[in-house]
């Protein structure tokens, strides 16, 4: 293959790898008798990593998983009853408010110490693995889906779970022997089997906010170097290897990196402000530097990044203003925020509902109300001035005051 076709096989890569291969929510895989999450069966993780790799991205499901968890349930006795052996009801809904929050979507295992509804032990467990079997009605569960060495042996049948007691016939049947799965999630038209977070459907803005992060990077690796064309009068040879396995072309690229900052020492410094050393038989075949200018692209990505942060953060539900962003309109009025932050509680108030539902089911006959966020809600001046002071710290979420002083001016 001549350099020229070599060249142009490697644009042509460049060029279809900046394809974005479209998901599809769910499919059928009867042979191993799942509904697939997404056309690889790896959907979740996907979107999970997508919104990793992104600060703006994380922060929101954070904020959104705040909101859900609030304040934990609204009934403090209820919440501090042992789960398992490390975790109470609060500290579970904690976990599964980060999940919900992510991707719409939660699991909980459930092992029964008995047969009775009243001696279980349940646990979080990460819903991305979890699958829903075609034919059966079960689950099968798999912790190295989507990592480097998925095991297939690894494969774990659970039953649906059963918000009553089991026989004891059930409770020795196989059927039971790995526990059970209570699964709920947000449905949408997208999926019948399983969530598919609103993010989705913009995910190309997620990913970025990550890559205009990764220019920030790269550009700080090249040490704040243009982009630019290198060229060299005659031909490389980077087929033939020397007696280190190395060609011509690989000892040009190990220079290049040592000049950029590519390639850094132990103590973590790199060659990037050296001088860079490179030997031509004449003075005619010098290798040419063109650099590029790229002020108006770096300009335009400044101000994209502020316009993809605030996209990302509307994606997850949550006004801009409750990651950071300013805003004329709303900072600094507090009705403006407490304005945002109910726009946030209806967000989520369908999947705190779902979080209670299942709470329910796993303990019936108790109130598992979990408690709102409320922000302090703009007081005009004029009211606040006839409220007493256990009113006004009723306002901010305080008890009253055991004894009252009062306070006057001058």
């Amino acid at each position: 293959m001549s350099r020229k076709e070599k060249f142009i096989k490697r644009v042509r890569g460049m060029v279809q790898g900046f394809t974005v291969a479209a998901f599809l929510p769910d499919y059928q895989n009867k042979s191993t008798n799942i509904h697939k999450w997404g056309k690889d069966n790896l959907l979740p993780q996907k979107l999970i990593n997508y919104v990793a790799d992104s600060g703006v991205a994380t922060r929101a499901a954070k904020k959104v998983a705040e909101y859900i968890a609030s304040d934990g349930f609204a009934n403090k006795d209820i919440s501090k009853l042992k789960v398992n052996p490390t975790q109470t009801a609060d500290k579970l809904l904690q976990v599964q408010a980060e999940y919900m929050g992510l991707i719409n979507g939660v699991a909980f295992h459930v092992k029964r110490r008995g047969g009775l509804l009243k001696d279980i032990e349940v646990k979080a467990i990460p819903v991305q693995c979890v699958r829903k079997q075609i034919e059966g009605g079960g689950y099968i569960y798999n912790e190295t889906l989507g990592e480097p060495e998925f095991k297939k042996e690894k494969d774990t049948f659970y039953t649906p779970f059963v918000s009553r007691d089991l026989t004891q016939d059930e409770l020795t049947s196989r059927q039971y022997k790995n526990g059970e799965i209570l699964y709920t999630y947000l449905e949408t038209p997208y999926s019948q089997h399983y969530p598919v977070p609103v993010y989705y459907a913009q995910i190309e803005d997620v990913r970025t906010s990550t890559q205009i992060s990764q220019m920030d990077l790269e550009l700080a690796l090249n040490g704040f170097m243009s982009s630019g064309v290198f060229s060299v009068i005659g031909d490389i040879d980077d087929e033939n290897k020397d007696a280190y396995g190395k060609t011509e072309m690989d000892y040009y690229r190990d220079e290049l990196k040592q000049f950029t900052g590519r390639s850094k020492d132990s103590d973590g410094s790199s060659g990037r402000f050296k001088l860079m050393l490179v030997h031509a038989p004449t003075k005619d075949q010098i290798p040419n530097l063109q650099q590029l200018d790229l002020k108006s692209t770096l300009e335009g990505t400044n101000t994209k990044r502020e316009v993809v942060g605030r996209a990302v953060c509307l994606l997850f539900g949550a006004h801009p203003v409750l990651l950071g962003y300013s805003d004329a309109a709303v900072l600094g009025n507090q009705q403006a925020l407490a304005n945002a932050a109910a726009e946030l509680n209806k967000v989520v108030n369908p999947m705190q509902r779902l979080l209670t539902e299942a709470f329910d089911q796993l303990f019936p006959g108790n109130d598992w109300t979990i408690s709102e966020y409320k922000a302090i809600n703009h007081i005009p001046s004029e009211i606040l001035a006839t409220l007493t002071v256990d009113e006004k710290r009723a306002l901010g979420g305080y008890p009253a005051l055991v004894n009252p002083t009062t306070v006057t001016n001058g």
